[in-house]
């Protein structure tokens, strides 16, 4: 599960490709994001490229799994 809606839910540390708990991982998302929200301001590149949009919302659901597992695990 990637995300949910509410309620407690388990998330396993075992997911392959999703979730690596470390440093990196977050560094990683974060130039992600950085590099594809460069330039977008809300108001010259409203709305955004379909493919920034797309990867932007995948790359925030993976932040909000990273931050959900490290809570989880009582990491942060």
């Amino acid at each position: 599960m990637a995300w949910s809606s509410g309620g407690q839910c388990t998330i396993s540390s075992r997911i392959p490709f999703v979730v690596d708990i470390c440093k990196s991982t977050f560094e990683q998302l974060d130039e992600l994001l950085s590099d594809v929200c460069e330039g977008m301001d809300g108001k010259s590149d409203w709305p955004p490229p379909q493919d920034k949009e797309c990867i932007a919302v995948a790359g925030l659901n993976l932040l909000n799994l990273q931050v959900g597992i490290n809570i989880q695990l009582n990491l942060l």
